[in-house]
């Protein structure tokens, strides 16, 4: 026999231990760990209800030989039953992994069979075109343009990664099943939602257009926010704000309603509807505030329009659009 199985379950258990405290990166890795196998599912299933098992764990752990003829009695496992340290879980873990291995030589799979199947899905939209989509769950999601989110929903959770762009979420109730929408920023969690999450230049931003959502950001203190909620994450800082809700549709029509946005992030959203990126000459203006309203189906005019407020000129040059300082007599091409 290989240590394929035994290896497989000891990362499965390792990741099922520290569920309740991954990060936003780590949740990321998780996911991505879960959609390279279907075995990879099927281990982390079994390791997340096998591990809940005082009794099992009891039987791998070493123990005095008068000790092991009273066992206390057998109740649910919780974490601050375990105060050792995680390196001392480690081989609790390898020997539980161990012991399932030799115990059914038939397949680990026979003690995932009443777990039920997470349930994979990969969207993406391209340059200019939207999407919607009804989820799994009966959720339903407006993807923007030039946008990709991975999707994991099993029995208890329904996992959202947005790799790229934006998208709006009009999310099913389903309190058992919580849905967590992870960027490479943070992480938001609906509470009965309709709410936006979008990744653009460096950072993503949140807006709850109904109920309310979860904001985490690692090294931050977890935020609620409500409807008219607006929050921006950028290289760990989190800045909140207000947005009117019944002035911004989230896409519901092509206008960009820019409030005080940063001004590559402005840039951004309308590459997503160009076929050239657009980018700005000198860095040290991308963090200018842009404030109007500009279509996001016209991106080279509306470009334009934003390069007019800071007396920048759009200029095409090696497949890309930019944003550069005007030079004496030079016009707007």
């Amino acid at each position: 026999m290989t240590d394929a199985p035994t290896k497989l379950l000891a990362t499965a258990a390792d990741w099922a231990d520290r569920l309740g405290e991954l990060t936003a990166a780590e949740r990321t890795a998780l996911l991505a760990w879960l959609t390279e196998d279907e075995t990879h599912v099927a281990a982390f299933d079994a390791m997340r209800r096998l591990l809940g098992d005082v009794a099992l764990v009891e039987a791998t752990a070493p123990m005095p030989l008068a000790a092991a003829t009273v066992r206390p009695p057998r109740r649910r496992w919780r974490r601050e039953d375990r105060p050792a340290p995680r390196a001392a879980r480690w081989g609790s873990r390898v020997a539980v992994a161990t012991v399932l291995t030799l115990a059914l030589p038939l397949g680990w799979r026979v003690a995932t069979a009443p777990a039920p199947a997470i349930e994979r899905h990969v969207y993406a939209s391209g340059i200019g075109a939207r999407r919607q989509l009804a989820l799994p769950d009966g959720s339903r999601m407006t993807l923007d343009a030039a946008s990709r989110v991975a999707v994991a929903f099993g029995g208890d959770a329904r996992a959202l990664d947005l790799s790229r762009g934006a998208a709006r979420f009009k999310v099913h109730h389903d309190p058992a099943r919580p849905f967590t929408v992870t960027t490479a920023d943070a992480r938001v969690t609906a509470l009965g939602t309709v709410f936006a999450v979008d990744r653009a230049a460096g950072g993503s931003s949140v807006r709850v257009f109904r109920g309310r959502v979860r904001l985490e950001v690692p090294g931050t203190i977890p935020a609620a926010l409500a409807a008219g909620g607006w929050a921006t994450v950028r290289d760990g800082h989190v800045r909140l704000r207000r947005f009117d809700p019944a002035r911004d549709h989230g896409w519901d029509s092509y206008w960009l309603e820019a409030d005080d946005i940063r001004l590559d992030v402005a840039l951004a959203q309308l590459s997503r509807y160009a076929p050239h990126s657009i980018r700005l000459a000198d860095a040290r203006l991308a963090a200018e505030p842009v404030t109007g309203r500009f279509r996001r189906d016209a991106p080279r005019r509306s470009a334009a329009q934003i390069g007019a407020l800071f007396d920048l000129a759009l200029v095409e040059r090696d497949g890309t659009l930019w944003l550069e300082r005007r030079r004496a007599g030079a016009a707007t091409r």
